[in-house]
This record gives C-alpha cells, sequence and structure tokens, in this order.
C-alpha cells in the first residue's frame, strides 16, 4: 500500500496540510487523516482531484508511475523498504541525490555504475 506514503510526502513537499486538502476536496480532515493512516483510501473521483491538486498524475498517487512518467513494471519487485527509499530518493534535490550516490559508491564493493539494472 504505497499511497498513504506517497499522499504524505506530496503534503510535505507541496507545503500543504490535511485541513487544506480536505477544504478543497470539500471532505473532512478525519477523512483525510484516515487516508494518510492507511485505514482508507479516495475513491477514484477524488483521487482525479488529488492529481490536479498536486500537480501528478493518478498512477504516481498509486505508486504505479514514478514522477518522471516512467510506469511500473511488474518485472522488478520491491519491497515496501526499497519503494520507500527510492521514493525518498527520488524526492531529493540534485545535490542530494549526488551525495545519496557517492555514499553508495562508497559502500559498494565494485561501485554502483557496475552494478547491471
Amino acid at each position: 500500500m504505497q499511497f498513504p506514503y506517497i499522499f504524505k510526502l506530496l503534503l510535505t513537499e507541496k507545503g500543504e496540510t490535511q485541513s487544506s486538502v480536505a477544504n478543497y476536496l470539500g471532505t473532512t480532515q478525519a477523512t483525510i487523516s484516515r487516508w494518510v493512516c492507511g485505514q482508507n483510501e479516495p475513491d477514484l473521483t477524488i483521487l482525479t482531484k488529488l492529481a490536479d491538486f498536486f500537480d501528478v498524475s493518478t498512477d504516481y498517487l498509486l505508486g504505479r508511475e514514478d514522477d518522471f512518467g516512467n510506469v511500473a513494471t511488474s518485472s522488478v519487485t520491491l519491497t515496501a523498504q526499497e519503494q520507500r527509499i527510492l521514493t525518498v530518493y527520488r524526492a531529493l534535490s540534485e545535490r542530494d541525490k549526488r551525495t545519496v550516490e557517492s555514499l553508495f559508491e562508497t559502500l559498494s564493493p565494485t561501485g554502483i555504475n557496475d552494478v547491471r539494472v
């Protein structure tokens, strides 16, 4: 279940609050809180409005597409932890991404540029 994590990430990235999203959608903050906690998910109509609000695709909100428009495929299965790491990495600034890549380069016995994907 990626939606709660992606939704929380978007709230932070866009500087929005649960209340501001609730006001935009004409719903309650309690409903938004249930989405954040993973107790419930928005229906298709609301999901589309959320995509418009955050200026992302519905596939991105559902974890089926990254923020570059690349559709996820089923050929590689990521664990929940790997999905969270990838989502956080993609939200980093280019400078911070280079820092992370440098750390991975240091930790990898062969270097990350030699790893096959």
